[in-house]
């Protein structure tokens, strides 16, 4: 069901409006640091996910850290806690998956930062988390398995 088919299907107030997610956040991909060079990855303090933490809902515990040095010369940004962030890629049922931040953290380019500015974080968290099937399919062809 499309969100259009979605809304038609209630009996929304008419003061409700339907609008864009890039109206209501800031959105931005993370970056890995490379993983060659031990000075962005030994010692570091820096919380950082890989696409996976968004299995676990609410993300209160970091995949990995980094070193503030790898947040200086890579492209890892730091993501505030209240954020959500969805992954772009990944196996099974990880790409389209959301997750909310307790945590402010660094993240992969696997995986896209939605910054709420004029939405609660836990509302816009449940609705994404709603439209996974939607999500998964405009994020790529989905065909059904023919085992003909």
């Amino acid at each position: 069901m499309t969100t259009a088919e979605l809304l038609a299907a209630y009996n929304l107030p008419s003061a409700w409006k339907q609008i864009r997610l890039r109206w209501l956040s800031k959105r931005y991909a993370g970056g890995t640091p490379d993983t060659k060079n031990p000075d962005y990855w030994v010692g570091g303090t820096v919380p950082w996910l890989n696409s996976g933490a968004v299995n676990q809902g609410t993300i209160t515990v970091p995949s990995d850290f980094i070193t503030e040095l790898a947040v200086k010369e890579s492209s890892a940004k730091w993501i505030p806690t209240g954020a959500l962030v969805m992954a772009l890629a990944g196996q099974g049922k990880t790409k389209a998956t959301v997750g909310y931040l307790e945590i402010p953290t660094t993240g992969n380019q696997s995986l896209a930062a939605i910054v709420p500015e004029q939405i609660e974080g836990k509302y816009l968290y449940w609705w994404l988390a709603s439209q996974y099937r939607t999500l998964r399919n405009r994020a790529g062809r989905f065909e059904p398995r023919n085992d003909r």
